[in-house]
């Protein structure tokens, strides 16, 4: 059988293939990165309020590599209730251990190999999502509650790139 083209109408990402309903041509919609985009700039909600309309946990991050928000689903299941500061940078909030002293994330030769942060910033990069990506935190402190491989999408919305944790345990 002959499939449509299904292309994101902001971004023109590939959406896949479906059905025909006539033809065979391109059909369009939109990808889930700029539907977020979108209700995010349409309803005007602050980075923490939209992070929530979320079921997945879910944190930002702004271009110096510093966490801005993370959603209650994020601190419920990820941080186990606890509070996490916001305005920390990346390392010293997933608890890596060539963060310290604070300053230092992104700014040692360790840097070089950390996955997480090379696909924060490719995603900066390109305005690209990044979708279901295996990353691998174990390098980080052996206390940190992230330390483990996670399954995580990235998406650049407005000025913040999202990262969406997929597999935290909860329900997809």
């Amino acid at each position: 059988m002959v499939c449509m083209e299904r292309i994101c109408s902001y971004c023109k990402k590939s959406l896949g293939t479906k059905e025909p309903v006539v033809n065979t041509d391109v059909t369009h919609g939109i990808c889930p990165g700029c539907f977020a985009s979108a209700i995010g700039r349409l309803l005007n909600l602050s980075t923490p309020d939209f992070l929530n309309f979320f079921d997945q946990p879910m944190l930002a991050v702004d271009r110096s590599n510093r966490v801005k928000a993370y959603n209650l689903p994020f601190s419920n299941v990820l941080l186990s209730g606890r509070e996490k500061a916001n305005d920390l940078e990346w390392g010293e909030f997933i608890d890596c251990r060539y963060s310290k002293p604070a300053g230092r994330c992104g700014n040692r030769p360790p840097c070089c190999d950390c996955s997480s942060l090379a696909l924060i910033r490719k995603t900066f990069q390109t305005s690209q999502p990044l979708e279901k990506i295996q990353i691998d935190l174990t390098p980080i402190s052996e206390d940190s509650f992230l330390q483990r491989t996670w399954t995580v999408s990235f998406a650049k919305i407005q000025e913040l790139v999202h990262l969406t944790f997929q597999d935290a345990g909860l329900p997809n």
